[in-house]
């Protein structure tokens, strides 16, 4: 992976605008921000999520919706509706290792389509296991130490992907794909006190 550089956000008097603004700011034309939020982290996700948006996807199908929704990880377009499932993650998830922003040029359903992919793993001795990307512990652990193979097909149809710092509530890595190499570039969530 790359050398890390650091920039900061445009000043904004909470963590909240400040993210709001710098996704907003990241999305060229033509993409969309969307939220990846783990339901198995708390029991009010599933739902607030369906509740606040009808354009939420759970990247489980059929049966397996049936029985594992509630604990499912669940892509929220953050445009429309999708900005007060931003604003109650931000409230009640945020700093809580809950999920992950992405930016995609590609419908919800490719995206998810794409994301669904990487949520088995094989293990070196043959066991399949669910591999919960979608949390920022995960993700900052993992991604960086995985082969270019991998990486692409994790981050397939993903121009960004950004995750909350596990100690710094103001700090965000932001991951991308250059050529066949991660990248990633820290985002300080600057505040107007801060100026």
């Amino acid at each position: 992976m790359n050398e890390i550089v650091t920039h900061e956000s445009d000043p904004a008097r909470s963590v909240n605008d400040a993210l709001m603004g710098a996704l907003a700011k990241a999305c060229a034309t033509g993409q969309e921000c969307y939220l990846l939020i783990d339901a198995s982290k708390s029991h009010e996700i599933q739902y607030m999520i369906e509740g606040l948006t009808d354009d939420a996807l759970c990247l489980f199908d059929g049966e397996v919706f049936e029985e594992l929704s509630a604990y499912a990880p669940w892509l929220v377009p953050l445009s429309g509706a999708g900005s007060d499932v931003f604003k109650w993650f931000m409230k009640k998830g945020w700093g809580k290792d809950w999920g992950l922003f992405l930016i995609s040029d590609a419908d919800p359903v490719r995206v998810k389509a794409s994301l669904r992919r990487s949520l088995r793993v094989n293990t070196e001795d043959g066991r399949e296991l669910f591999f919960k990307f979608y949390r920022p512990s995960v993700f900052n652990l993992y991604m960086p130490a995985m082969d270019p193979l991998q990486v692409t097909q994790v981050m397939q149809n993903l121009a960004q992907v950004w995750t909350e710092d596990e100690k710094d509530p103001a700090l965000i890595h932001r991951y991308a794909v250059r050529g066949s190499s991660l990248r990633r570039a820290d985002l300080t969530l600057k505040l107007v006190e801060d100026v």
